[in-house]
């Protein structure tokens, strides 16, 4: 899953950004969610990507 959404992560942030600007906002059923191994770890792969690309990371709820 991390290896997917780094693209993503990288397509969500503007060119030249340095990884300031860029957001992932994730909406989706409760048993989507669920199927996909629950909230925790999609917030957590979400994390991991972002990680990897050195941006610091942000949770607003």
């Amino acid at each position: 899953m991390i290896t997917v959404l780094v693209p993503l992560l990288q397509a969500s942030c503007p060119p030249q950004g340095g990884g300031y600007g860029g957001s992932v906002e994730l909406r989706m059923p409760d048993q989507e969610a669920e199927d996909l191994g629950g909230a925790s770890l999609l917030r957590s792969a979400l994390r991991a990507a972002a990680r990897q690309l050195g941006w610091e990371v942000e949770t607003y709820a």
